[in-house]
């Protein structure tokens, strides 16, 4: 979300000399524009030229720099803009900008923190800023400071709850996530990782499809949140409402190549082969390089009896990545089929070597 200083509101500079009346109206003119236009671009550029104190043209053209992508530009208009006044929006600005391009952004949003209208703002950002330095635990700390600061924040319980999880501490993150819901019974992620936290324990299996079944009502157009609920719904044997929430998935996000890979294979179990053919044709197509588009295709050739094509495919699964276990597994499965027990063999003891654990080639083998 842009975020763009309108000086007559927000500045609290003094505009002595004539350049800088007409940088301000300058500014105004690109407010009202808010289209990330060159146009827009055009009238900060010009208002900084006339008036090089005044930051918030500095902000705004880094604001919309961002924008367009070009996050190193932004950054350095955001440095503009501190070095004349070390205002917070700013310096979140810059927090951010830093990010992106591979730049320490700690010392930004510590700095940040000190303004009181934007620390909620800056205590996320800093975690952020140490999770991709891969200091979680730094990011714990900073949340729960930011949480002492603003207890009402939704958005840092909720990144809290999440560097928990990623830290391991899942019954902490269990703690903060039903805090969460406790104020917002319907917070759709909150729902969904409180139900996936459950779901991987085991022991709650119902009410965690409860948790996410719901995240998915509540969030329709979150791809990874219908992904997830239609992964599960496939353990479990649902497979109409499986597909139904794959279909919400692409709808959201056509480009999903997970949500589609798993679309051909729920059609697969659903026995309609021909048309999980055809979607999983769509997947390859959209990315030739993933390894598991090319295995469930081959999958979907077995049933149809193309076993040619699935030989073809799923080697191309395993040129693409060797320790692919299901594809190893199910290449098995073809040879079987064509009456090749030797080579099935083979494929199934490679799948365990590489994964002792997976019980699928182990019944195969014993098969």
């Amino acid at each position: 979300m842009r975020f763009l200083f309108s000086l007559f509101l927000l500045c609290s500079l003094v505009i002595a000399d004539e350049q800088c009346k007409n940088a301000a109206k300058l500014i105004q003119e690109g407010v009202k524009l808010s289209d990330s236009s060159d146009g827009e671009i055009g009238k900060y550029r010009e208002a900084a030229e006339l008036c090089p104190s005044m930051p918030e043209a500095f902000y705004n053209l880094g604001v919309v720099l961002g924008a367009k992508g070009d996050h190193s530009g932004a950054l350095e208009q955001f440095k503009k803009a501190i070095a004349i006044k070390p205002a917070g929006a700013y310096l979140i600005g810059a927090g951010r900008a830093a990010i992106e391009v591979g730049e320490d952004a700690v010392s930004f949003f510590e700095k940040a923190t000190e303004f009181e209208a934007v620390a909620s703002s800056a205590y996320e950002g800093l975690a952020i800023a140490y999770e991709k330095k891969g200091e979680i635990s730094k990011a714990i700390e900073v949340l729960e400071k930011g949480l002492a600061h603003n207890s009402s924040s939704q958005s840092t319980r909720y990144n809290l709850s999440v560097m928990l999880i990623r830290a391991e501490r899942n019954e902490e993150a269990k703690r903060v996530l039903l805090d969460l819901l406790q104020q917002d019974p319907n917070h759709p992620l909150a729902n969904f990782q409180l139900g996936l936290i459950q779901w991987a324990e085991g022991g709650h299996v119902d009410l965690a499809l409860d948790k996410i079944s719901q995240a998915a009502r509540l969030a329709p157009k979150n791809a990874e949140i219908q992904r997830v609920f239609a992964g599960i719904l496939k353990e479990i044997g649902d497979l109409e409402r499986a597909e139904l929430a794959l279909r919400r998935a692409l709808i959201a996000e056509p480009n999903d190549i997970e949500a589609r890979v798993l679309l051909g294979l729920v059609l697969v179990d659903k026995k309609q082969e021909a048309l999980a053919e055809e979607v999983l044709l769509q997947a390859v197509s959209q990315n030739l390089t993933h390894s598991n588009a090319f295995a469930a295709l081959a999958r979907a050739q077995v049933e149809l009896g193309k076993y040619g094509a699935a030989e073809e495919n799923f080697k191309k699964a395993l040129s693409i990545d060797p320790n692919n276990v299901s594809a190893i597994n199910d290449l098995g499965v073809l040879y079987k089929r064509q009456g090749y027990p030797e080579k099935a063999q083979s494929q199934f003891k490679a799948a365990l070597a590489l994964d002792p654990k997976f019980s699928v080639a182990q019944k195969n083998l014993e098969d």
